[in-house]
């Protein structure tokens, strides 16, 4: 029986985190469907084997997250990891517990992922699995010190898994991308924007050359970030734009609502500020309605600055 893969990975946003859900080593769109869920309910309701079992709550949990029901998706991720490992199908195992840290980390619990992060560590070399898995691993751990504000020891993880990912060695050239993502990202946060914009522009190079289109929103979204960062608005607004162009084709909601938040931050530094404020608010009322409570409180700041900036201090927002 051929089994599909549920894998989660990570790349960042200056104004917060992207999260990406990654299939088969292809970029996963976030579109939720519930009957998608219901479909999943009742085929466990069928006499199938334990290792369909374990692919369908892998699946599961990949739509739970994407209706961020996070708890009820490490639930089922965790449910997947039992019946792989009882199978002895190590290295979708150790995919499950990759994703149940990742998952942690949704949830700001920090420990728990770096502990499900080793415990994937420690099945790579117990099971002897592919070394894509260990550097995958060492990549989150990465993410993980950029949760902590410790920029260098990021860079420091993310190095170790550059050479790897650009190696003929690594065939899920996902992680290249994400990789180069994060490196952007770190860079950008200690200030040194050479390396950033550099990463930044290898990602692009590589979602063209391995055909993963789905993650060009999140880099322009990243490159559009980091210019409004150094004051330079028109370029920002630029590339905001073009996040926003190929996030709705690729039908990639998170990313297109924070890209409408950057852009009307740009318009913002630009005093076009009916438009601003009119783009701004239909990105909150997104994040409020998809509790993306990092951005809605970046984007009521926004506003807010914007008001007062105006002299205006009972903004209609409060009233």
């Amino acid at each position: 029986m051929h089994i599909k893969t549920c894998k989660l990975s990570r790349c960042f946003a200056i104004t917060g985190l992207i999260v990406f859900l990654s299939f088969n080593s292809n970029a996963f769109v976030n579109i939720p469907n519930r009957k998608n869920i219901d479909r999943y309910n009742l085929i466990l309701n069928e006499k199938i084997p334990n290792d369909s079992i374990a692919q369908i709550y892998c699946e599961l949990g990949r739509e739970l997250y994407k209706f961020d029901s996070v708890a009820k998706a490490i639930s089922y991720f965790k449910k997947s990891a039992d019946l792989f490992l009882a199978e002895k199908i190590y290295d979708h195992y150790c995919i499950q517990l990759e994703s149940i840290g990742v998952m942690y980390i949704v949830k700001n619990q920090p420990k728990l992922g770096l502990e499900y992060f080793v415990k994937g560590l420690k099945a790579t070399e117990k099971y002897k699995l592919k070394r894509s898995q260990y550097f995958s691993l060492i990549q989150n751990i990465g993410v993980l010190y950029c949760e902590a504000e410790q920029w260098k020891k990021s860079i420091e993880y993310f190095n170790k898994c550059e050479y790897f990912f650009r190696s003929d060695s690594c065939k899920a050239k996902e992680l290249l991308i994400v990789n180069q993502i994060n490196l952007g990202f770190s860079y950008h946060k200690i200030n040194i924007i050479d390396s950033s914009l550099y990463y930044y522009n290898l990602a692009l190079i590589n979602c063209d050359k391995y055909n993963m289109t789905s993650y060009i929103g999140a880099v322009y979204l990243n490159i559009g970030d980091l210019y409004l960062f150094i004051n330079e608005s028109l370029k920002a607004k630029d590339f905001y734009k073009k996040s926003l162009d190929y996030s709705l084709i690729s039908n990639d909601n998170r990313t297109y609502y924070r890209a409408l938040l950057g852009f009307g931050s740009a318009e913002a530094f630009l005093q076009s500020n009916d438009s601003a404020i009119k783009h701004i608010e239909i990105a909150i009322n997104y994040f409020n309605k998809n509790n993306d409570y990092l951005y809605a409180r970046d984007a009521y700041k926004r506003i807010c600055d914007i008001y007062e900036n105006n002299g205006n201090w009972v903004s209609p927002l409060l009233i």
